[in-house]
């Protein structure tokens, strides 16, 4: 194994995960895509319960079910003063929204939908996706979320409720008990709706613990959230004073903001997970560092090849020492060059012989295009294409069979 992955002293790792998170987030945007889904939001909320309260509503016997989900969002996500208001007015006019036309009902989706793609654009920008699900893929998903996830969401806390309060009442427990008890539920579904969609969303492998680390992340910094909102509003009401019941609004919309960066901090928690367990601290980017990446992986490869072996992503990570969001991104390089392959999603392969490529054709293909030169470059591009093809053709120059066997018997540097 690469000497770079040896073990770190805890402060070290807890040090290189942050700075993995903090790198993740800004290459991701999340403060700029939460201020955009905070907005969005705001503009969706009416459409999203009314799709809920149209799911509820045609199904008979559940109509109360609704209610459970109302208490459990005032109780558990909601800020209190703020919340309280928004919710009464985004219910009644969901409620009468419910009495629209086919246009009017057609829109209202329409406009929930757009929510969920932003969300999912959002989590395969964290998770670096260069691949999304097809459209008509990603409307079932949304579609399925839309209906079925209130009704199941609704359905648990009601049941959990029932079942908890029937528990508790066969023994004298104090008051406090039955709602610190009932609080605890209401954080586990949090926690677990958003483990599901960590797990889900991207279209990419998520391990089931990362995904239940980022679930439990975010449940408890929105319960943290929900309070610290709690003990603003009551003890700072300038904004209650100045703009009175319009108050509720830009407070309102301050806390989608911060909710959905919660989310997000949860979600980019998640997608570095593996990094952080694979990779060793990131060295300062450097002119090179894609072809160096490259080399890596081939290196790999050709050594996993010798053996007979097809080893997958993580696998390679592990070897290298380099992150998976760097191998995935490098083996994209050698794909789009044609020179590795993925058997079925079984492996990784070379479809090269290294002792065929030069140096030169090394370079063309993955640092500098010649082609690329002389169409976008002008004179002075095309007369540094010239002299990298002279370079390519240099039978002097070695192979890249030569540069990997030569490098194999140095330490790498992760």
């Amino acid at each position: 194994m690469n000497p770079a992955l040896a073990p770190r002293p805890p402060l070290q790792q807890l040090s290189d995960f942050a700075v993995l998170l903090r790198d993740r987030m800004v290459a991701a945007r999340c403060p700029q895509v939460a201020s955009s889904l905070a907005f969005t939001t705001l503009l969706s909320l009416v459409p999203l319960l009314t799709v809920a309260l149209v799911v509820f509503g045609s199904l008979p016997g559940i109509r109360g079910i609704g209610d459970a989900l109302r208490g459990f969002m005032l109780d558990t996500l909601l800020p209190e003063k703020a919340g309280q208001i928004i919710a009464t007015y985004a219910f009644q006019f969901s409620q009468k929204a419910t009495n629209l036309t086919l246009i009017g009902t057609t829109l209202v989706v329409v406009t929930a939908l757009m929510l969920m793609l932003t969300i999912d654009k959002a989590f395969n920008q964290i998770w670096a996706v260069a691949h999304p699900r097809p459209l008509l893929s990603r409307l079932t998903i949304y579609w399925v979320g839309l209906t079925l996830g209130p009704l199941a969401l609704a359905t648990g806390i009601a049941a959990s409720s029932q079942v908890l309060s029937l528990s508790l009442g066969l023994i004298s427990e104090a008051q406090w008990l039955r709602n610190a008890s009932l609080r605890v539920m209401a954080m586990l579904l949090l926690a677990g709706v958003f483990s599901l969609m960590y797990h889900g969303l991207p279209n990419r492998p998520v391990k089931v613990g990362h995904a239940l680390i980022g679930g439990a992340f975010t449940a408890l910094a929105l319960a943290a959230l929900q309070r610290v909102f709690g003990a603003y509003i009551g003890h700072f009401s300038a904004y209650t004073l100045i703009y009175g019941t319009f108050a509720a609004l830009p407070i309102f919309l301050l806390w989608l903001y911060l909710s959905w960066l919660i989310i997000l901090v949860g979600a980019a928690i998640v997608a570095v997970l593996p990094d952080a367990a694979f990779s060793s601290p990131n060295s300062p980017p450097f002119a090179g560092e894609a072809l160096l990446g490259c080399l890596k992986v081939m290196a790999s490869l050709r050594s996993a090849q010798a053996r007979g072996a097809t080893p997958e992503t993580g696998q390679i990570a592990i070897e290298t020492g380099l992150s998976l969001a760097c191998v995935e991104a490098r083996l994209e390089d050698l794909n789009g060059v044609g020179w590795v392959a993925n058997t079925d999603r079984l492996g990784w392969v070379l479809t090269i012989r290294c002792e065929d490529v030069s140096l030169g054709q090394l370079l063309q293909a993955l640092a500098v295009s010649p082609l690329g030169l002389r169409t976008h470059g002008g004179a002075l591009g095309s007369a540094l294409a010239d002299r990298l093809e002279q370079l390519a053709s240099d039978p002097l120059q070695g192979s890249l069979d030569e540069l990997l066997e030569e490098g194999s018997g140095k330490p790498q540097i992760g």
